[in-house]
């Protein structure tokens, strides 16, 4: 499963990366949504995963959640 997490993040250059590369790793990519700071928030009966919405990884993850759910 992170296997394919990682390729999905590659689809795409969303990402923010320090320096430009023609080659990523998908262990690099896998563990930049692993390590992703986040909150897990109990509200109304409903478990909720808030990203801060100045987190510069923010826009790979949304790509990634709605590709797999």
């Amino acid at each position: 499963m992170f296997a394919y997490i990682g390729q999905e993040g590659l689809r795409e250059q969303d990402a923010p990366l320090k320096k430009r590369a023609t080659r990523r790793r998908i262990r690099t990519v896998i563990q930049n949504m692993i390590i992703m700071a986040s909150k897990l928030v109990h509200q109304g009966r409903q478990w909720k995963l808030k990203v801060s919405l100045t987190n510069k990884w923010r826009p790979t993850f949304e790509r990634l959640y709605y590709a797999f759910f």
